[in-house]
């Protein structure tokens, strides 16, 4: 008699150990119905469903069984307390990752992630809190930031007084009654009521905006950009990329490996 998977004899400890049904897991996640039920394995779709609606089960321990099922959720966004100390990191996050041509541009999809839909989704390791993540639309910023990178990024409330002077920013502001969204480094500006945006590929080309005219504003916390290749893998768990997601997997898959910068 066939058992069932490490991945779903750990959902149905994860439901004994918060009282629900499988229906009830069916219902909020939309996984395929009796899929916890039948002798094989877990596709990724389902789990991805089961991490987006579950967020406090430790991806980890989910897949291998490894360490606490409840993420410990201790990381603090300095960004927002104390400046001068670095940032606590959290271990793998699941990320929604938006397409803001669907989502009628960057300000309305800060001003209510909940109402839009994600493309997709990405497991980090070791990053910020997030907020989610974007497709780079320019390449104004390149190297550093090319066209289709993914954006990873932590809303900012508080403008001007969350903005780390020299981080880079993903912003969208008025200009002359329309949105004008941009990715740039923020300085302090010589003229009162306003910030510096600077693109690092032309130090001597800057442009000063009054804070006032900003509609929204997400600090980058990283940015992925991936490289398919071809992968000879050993026997047992391995930590790779498969389409964009983070996870441990068994042997004998091909992947995408992501390129990170933080």
């Amino acid at each position: 008699m066939r058992e069932n998977s490490t991945i779903k004899n750990n959902i149905l400890k994860y439901a004994v150990h918060k009282g629900i049904s499988k229906y009830e897991i069916y219902q909020k996640t939309g996984i395929s119905r009796s899929v916890l039920s039948q002798k094989n394995g877990m596709t990724e779709d389902n789990i991805l469903k089961f991490l987006a609606y579950y967020k406090e089960v430790s991806p980890e321990w989910l897949l291998t069984g490894s360490g606490a099922m409840i993420k410990e959720d201790t990381a603090v966004n300095s960004a927002y307390s104390q400046k001068d100390t670095p940032e606590q990191t959290v271990n793998n996050q699941l990320i929604p990752v938006y397409d803001m041509c669907k989502t009628a541009g960057l300000a309305s999809l800060l001003s209510d992630t909940e109402k839009h839909t994600p493309v997709e989704h990405i497991l980090l390791p070791n990053v910020g809190r997030a907020d989610g993540g974007v497709y780079a639309f320019e390449d104004s910023m390149s190297p550093l930031i090319k066209a289709g990178d993914i954006l990873v990024f932590r809303q900012m409330k508080e403008i001007p007084e969350s903005i780390l002077w020299g981080e880079m920013y993903l912003l969208s502001y008025d200009l002359e009654g329309e949105e004008r969204i941009t990715i740039r480094h923020i300085q302090p500006s010589e003229k009162e009521k306003h910030v510096r945006l600077v693109n690092p590929n032309t130090q001597s080309a800057f442009k000063d905006i009054l804070v006032d005219k900003i509609r929204s504003l997400a600090h980058i916390k990283a940015s992925i950009r991936f490289n398919t290749v071809r992968t000879a893998l050993n026997a047992g768990l391995f930590i790779a990329a498969f389409k964009g997601l983070f996870i441990k997997l068994m042997p004998h898959v091909q992947a995408s490996v992501a390129s990170l910068h933080y």
